[in-house]
């Protein structure tokens, strides 16, 4: 479970924390983070979205490189003439996903503009009751720092410390001699332009599990399983990034896709979980389920909804549904994640959904709060409706001062404090606790007025 965030010059976070523990330290499951627009929001859930993209570089790069060799794909790319196959590379590029992003176009997009100092992520974890960070710090262009440290026993062990090429392991982190000496051979050929946690999830990609489970300190596999399962959803730029950490095949592609066979018990699954959300959500929507398609030894699926219109019911796909019902499959797919015992961010949950939809929705969440020990559910939303039913130190407020200096923090570690019996949402919406727009009068007749006026 994520236990803070520690930002430094990253976008418009130079110097922020949000710590998300609550008593003996333990994580908190569930957090919902308030601000104005501009606030940093969106900045926190994609530090951890950074965080993440940061560990595939090096797989990426490699297979990015095989992908051209193995089809020397280069010598027609370098040919103008050659139109149409590098239309049929871009496609087969889209097609398997191969991500072109390295370390240093992540740095550049992330880090605070005209900004010389380093920029800095570190997060706290807590793993099976054992509590831990992992920190980066980066220059322009490269990482200059990296560790990973335990609290054991009431004092701070360092697994592994790299700084500038200084590698230090700690004797319980690689039990082979020979792959320690291996590792530190492709720390001295790969790191700086990635992580060290990046070259380690190649080392995986292509090693046996067996191996790399028995060869690792435990501690250390345990983070690297953490991170593996982190879910998250946030805008980036004009498009919205998503990262799907699961097995289950279905996941990643709830409205439609392709399934090896038509018995697949994934999709049937699902298919009854779907229908068994939006039944008792919607009272128009009579059943939700799958339409199966042959196709090439395979089946292609598409979700349907069968509702009632003007006294008949209907056939529907689901991708004719409102905006808002679509955005409301994101969010439950989320929160099967969590169910599922994962660490889930999401930003701006509630955007397109009803208000009563969503407090509804959050509503049964909280009703399964203790549903799985390893859960954690950590969303954005502009909703202050749902303050009616969060309790204090799940809500976390983003507070700027005069010089744009954020501070984060939960209702109830304000200075003054909240009795349980105030509405946290009046009290939010008149300003006690910061937080909110500051708007002044705006005339529309002055301004339109003068705009004529400019332009004779």
């Amino acid at each position: 479970m994520l236990s803070y965030i520690e930002l430094k010059n990253f976008k418009s976070l130079t110097n922020a924390m949000i710590d998300l523990r609550g008593e003996n330290r333990k994580p908190k499951k569930i957090a919902f983070i308030y601000g104005e627009n501009g606030s940093g929001k969106t900045n926190i859930i994609s530090s951890m979205l950074f965080l993440e993209e940061t560990l595939s570089t090096l797989t990426n790069a490699i297979e990015l490189k095989e992908f051209l060799n193995d089809k020397n794909y280069l010598n027609f790319l370098s040919d103008p003439e050659n139109y149409e196959e590098r239309k049929r590379v871009i496609d087969k590029f889209l097609k398997e996903d191969l991500n072109l992003v390295s370390l240093d176009e992540l740095i550049r997009d992330n880090k605070t503009i005209d900004c010389e100092e380093d920029m800095e992520i570190k997060v706290g974890f807590n793993i099976n009751g054992v509590e831990g960070s992992y920190e980066l710090k980066f220059d322009n262009e490269a990482v200059i720092y990296e560790e990973l440290k335990y609290l054991v026993n009431d004092r701070v062990r360092s697994l592994f410390r790299i700084d500038k090429g200084n590698v230090t392991f700690s004797p319980s982190l690689v039990l082979s001699t020979s792959y320690r000496k291996e590792l530190k051979d492709n720390i001295e050929k790969y790191w700086g332009k990635n992580t060290f946690m990046s070259i380690v999830f190649y080392e995986f990609s292509i090693k046996n599990n067996t191996f790399t489970e028995k060869t690792l300190s435990r501690n250390f596999y345990n983070f690297y399983n953490w991170l593996k399962k982190i879910s998250l959803q946030c805008k980036s730029g004009n498009a919205i990034a998503e990262r799907i950490a699961t097995k289950k095949r279905i996941i990643p592609n709830i409205e439609k896709g392709e399934v090896d066979k038509e018995e697949d018990k994934e999709v049937r699954s699902m298919e009854n979980f779907l229908d068994g959300v939006f039944t008792q959500l919607y009272s128009d929507i009579k059943k939700v389920f799958y339409v199966f398609t042959p196709f090439d030894n395979k089946y292609k699926y598409e979700l349907y909804v069968k509702k009632l219109i003007d006294g008949k019911l209907k056939d529907i796909p689901f991708t004719l549904e409102s905006t808002g019902t679509q955005r409301l499959i994101d969010a439950i797919q989320f929160i099967f994640l969590y169910l599922e015992g994962n660490t889930v961010l999401v930003d701006e949950l509630e955007n397109g959904i009803h208000d009563l939809l969503i407090y509804e929705v959050i509503s049964s969440l909280l009703d399964s709060f203790d549903y799985s020990e390893n859960s954690q559910f950590i969303a954005t939303t502009h909703s202050t409706y749902l303050m009616e039913m969060l309790p204090q130190e799940n809500v976390y407020i983003i507070v700027s001062d005069a010089f744009g200096k954020k501070n984060i923090m939960s209702i109830d570690k304000f200075e003054f404090r909240t009795q349980k019996n105030n509405n946290i949402r009046l009290k939010y919406l008149r300003g006690d606790y910061s937080g909110i727009p500051n708007v002044g009068y705006l005339d529309f007749n002055d301004l339109i007025d003068q705009f004529e006026e400019d332009l004779n």
